[in-house]
């Protein structure tokens, strides 16, 4: 005799449409901690108190090394393709006049984008980034806070990132010390 555990069956796979009438009908709430990542709805990691502040020193960091129409996201949706929509930590994004109000940013949209991640590494790492690279992000960064680290992605494909660098805490990026963007 076989037997079948939930991991067997068939599961529902939710388009961006479908995912958005549900929070328009109140299924899901705003302050429900969750995202698209390839048709399934995944609660997101609580966030940290040294994740919170490291999100504060990168975006302050952008806010005055970046051109001023260039518009700078903190946890908002970019729509990468039907099935997913992340939240990732610092989106990049081309200018905008509205700066997205009409609509949400799209993978065509972002210039660069920045997970900073702890308990959210795995997810980061081996859900989050193939999707950023199919959906042809140009370049992407997991600040690694459990390492220290600040990994660069950049050259991406169907398969993945072509591309990765791993900068330390004696680094430089930006020309600025990796050290100034870590908590």
């Amino acid at each position: 005799m076989t037997t079948t555990s939930i991991k067997d069956l068939p599961i529902l796979e939710w388009t961006v449409k479908r995912y958005h009438r549900l929070a328009e009908e109140g299924i899901l709430e705003e302050d429900d901690k969750i995202e698209l990542l390839a048709g399934q709805i995944i609660r997101m990691s609580p966030v940290e108190i040294q994740h919170a502040a490291c999100v504060k020193k990168i975006r302050k960091f952008f806010g005055k090394a970046l051109p001023d129409d260039w518009v700078i996201g903190v946890q908002d949706p970019v729509t990468l393709d039907g099935f997913s929509e992340p939240e990732p930590d610092i989106s990049v994004l081309k200018p905008k006049a509205d700066f997205y109000a009409a609509t949400k940013p799209t993978a065509q949209d972002v210039l660069f984008l920045i997970e900073v991640s702890d308990t959210s590494l795995e997810k980061d790492r081996n859900v989050k980034l193939p999707l950023y690279a199919q959906a042809g992000i140009p370049e992407v960064w997991i600040v690694n806070l459990i390492d220290e680290t600040i990994e660069q992605y950049l050259n991406p494909s169907p398969d993945g990132y072509q591309t990765a660098h791993t900068f330390t805490k004696e680094d430089t990026l930006l020309d600025l010390p990796v050290k100034d963007l870590l908590p």
